[in-house]
């Protein structure tokens, strides 16, 4: 029968696609989730960052400290005869042989330790010279003083010299040890002339001070010269 019939057209439209979009609203989208390669990439990608600022730190902290250490090792001299003679008083006292005057006189730093090097002698003749070079030690024994002057005058080679003895002066009441040595010294093309060297290390003010001390033999007088050694004290 016509009324029993369920197949009117009054039966409601399936919605489309477009239309439950809109009614859903507009939706965020999903991140999508890192996976083990995603995540070893970005953290390798700021580990070398962080490594490169660290290196860039690194360096700008080791030229930093390469330009202090040039500014501070920088040797700063004179020839101004009474700052010799204060950066000589500043090592230790000493009586310079009749004609020496102070010539100069240079301070620097070497990593760290201080060296003082001071010069007298007579202008008129280079190798008629004493040079005091002074090196900073926190703690020197007699012991020590002894080993370093047997080992820097053990040395051998083509040009030793003609004669050599090592004589004991007091020093400050006690006995040091001062090489002295006859040698031919060049003075110019062809030219020599005989000197004396003397050589020794006494304690200074702020550590050692390594003495270096050349007279033309014609100049040459060693009582002159122990009575400059034994005037010297701290």
């Amino acid at each position: 029968m016509a009324g029993n019939n369920h197949d009117s057209d009054d039966s409601l439209p399936e919605p489309t696609y477009d239309e439950v979009e809109a009614s859903l609203g507009p939706r965020k989208r999903k991140r999508k989730p890192l996976t083990p390669t995603r995540r070893r990439e970005g953290f390798a990608i700021g580990s070398k960052k962080f490594l490169l600022g660290i290196s860039a730190a690194v360096v700008a902290f080791l030229l930093l400290c390469s330009g202090i250490a040039y500014y501070l090792s920088e040797p700063r001299c004179t020839e101004n005869p009474e700052e010799v003679l204060a950066l000589q008083s500043e090592i230790l006292h000493l009586d310079p042989l009749p004609g020496h005057q102070p010539m100069s006189a240079c301070r620097h730093s070497s990593w760290g330790r201080k060296i003082k090097v001071v010069g007298f002698g007579k202008k008129s003749i280079l190798i008629n010279s004493l040079m005091i070079i002074e090196t900073q030690h926190p703690k020197v024994t007699d012991t020590d003083l002894d080993e370093a002057f047997a080992r820097n005058t053990a040395k051998s080679g083509p040009d030793q010299p003609e004669f050599s003895e090592t004589k004991l002066i007091m020093v400050e009441g006690q006995p040091r040890s001062f090489q002295f040595s006859k040698q031919m010294t060049k003075t110019g093309p062809g030219t020599e002339v005989p000197t004396w060297t003397v050589y020794g290390i006494v304690f200074s003010k702020s550590g050692t001070a390594t003495l270096y001390l050349t007279v033309p033999e014609s100049e040459y007088d060693e009582a002159a010269v122990i009575r400059m050694l034994e005037s010297i004290h701290r």
